[in-house]
């Protein structure tokens, strides 16, 4: 029942979904990587403060619209972790709408997210294409938790356990329960 899921976080991931479904059970876009390798932009320098660094270029977007289609296609999940769904409310309208399976948040953004997905996955299909069939539910994963937060580190943890009890097997959560 163990899953691998390979990390896309460059371009050429993207470019190379279709071979990598071959060989892992899913994707996971590491939003703050992809940004930087696409836009060709350090995130960690001063510049990248102003516009120039952010994750709502159409480039980004057009790369996670690709690899979520071609996933999909292959029947395989993708999730999306790092900064972007926690500080971007209009990033977190678009991923529901490319269709993306899982989303891996900050902590602090964990309530005001969950109420944004809901929204727009009411509304999908009126502003942007709908979610694949397959993957309607959107499975909210909390994550990335630094140690200065709880202590223990970085890493992803799903919310499912706090939303319907005992965590599942596959770490689902089913947009109602959102």
């Amino acid at each position: 029942g163990l899953e691998v899921h390979v990390m896309c976080e460059i371009p050429s991931n993207v470019i190379l979904a279709k071979e990598f479904a071959n060989i892992f059970d899913g994707f996971s876009i590491g939003s703050n990587d992809l940004v930087q390798m696409t836009l060709g932009i350090d995130r960690n320098a001063s510049y990248a403060a102003s516009t120039a660094y952010n994750e709502n270029d159409p480039s980004v977007k057009k790369l996670i619209r690709e690899v979520i289609r071609v996933a999909h296609a292959e029947h395989k999940t993708v999730s999306i972790c790092g900064q972007a769904p926690s500080d971007s409310p209009e990033f977190t309208d678009f991923l529901v709408q490319a269709g993306i399976d899982g989303i891996s948040l900050n902590p602090d953004a964990l309530l005001k997210t969950r109420e944004r997905v809901a929204y727009a996955e009411s509304t999908v299909g009126r502003s942007g294409a709908k979610t694949h069939p397959h993957f309607l539910g959107l499975v909210v994963v909390l994550g990335l938790l630094g140690s200065a937060i709880i202590g223990i580190g970085a890493g992803c943890s799903d919310i499912a356990a706090e939303l319907t009890g005992p965590r599942s097997a596959d770490f689902t959560v089913s947009p109602a329960a959102i």
